[in-house]
């Protein structure tokens, strides 16, 4: 006997990596409108990244910032968006959120996608269209690579549906810059 193969090993890390997400995810009954993970989710401050020199928090730049709450209003069978919502559009503002990175150069990023909850996208099918901010960030402006630690994203919002390879969303971003989210994370 040779024992177990390479093969074997990798699909049981694969599978694992899968079932390690499903507490997070159930099923949704309205058509994809309510949020993916449970409402108490919460990631502690321990889990942050502290690290980065820059650091921002809601209440203390002044810029707009917008939740996971608002976010998924927008109405996903006709992409209208409530007043509350549209009145963003073509704003500066911020998200927090968790980085699924699209385009990179080492620890550089210049496309990903914001999503509400750590490992969207990764093995799982991903979080209905207004639950996912498209980045691109602003020519001369890179992110540094954030996989689990959440995170926020300023720039400029637009309303509007991107379409990719991977996914769909509702929402673009043309990025500024991000910063470490520095509060408990509930993005729900």
């Amino acid at each position: 006997m040779s024992g177990i193969s390479a093969r074997t090993v990798l699909w049981t890390i694969a599978l694992l990596g899968i079932l390690s997400i499903v507490p997070f995810i159930y099923m949704s009954g309205d058509g994809g409108n309510d949020p993916i993970a449970p409402a108490d989710y919460v990631i502690k401050d321990d889990a942050l990244n502290g690290s980065r020199a820059e650091t921002a928090d809601a209440e203390s730049d002044g810029v707009p910032a917008l939740d996971w709450e608002q976010l998924r209003t927008l109405n996903l069978e006709t992409g209208q968006a409530p007043a509350n919502l549209s009145q963003y559009d073509g704003k500066q503002v911020k998200i927090g959120g968790f980085m699924v990175p699209l385009e990179d150069e080492q620890y550089a990023v210049t496309e990903f996608l914001l999503v509400p909850y750590p490992q969207a996208c990764i093995h799982v099918p991903a979080p209905p269209p207004n639950q996912i901010v498209h980045v691109t960030m602003a020519p001369g402006n890179k992110a540094e690579v954030a996989y689990y630690a959440p995170i926020w994203v300023y720039g400029r919002l637009k309303i509007e549906t991107k379409q990719n390879i991977y996914t769909e969303s509702s929402y673009t971003m043309s990025g500024l810059k991000t910063a470490p989210y520095t509060d408990a994370y509930t993005g729900f």
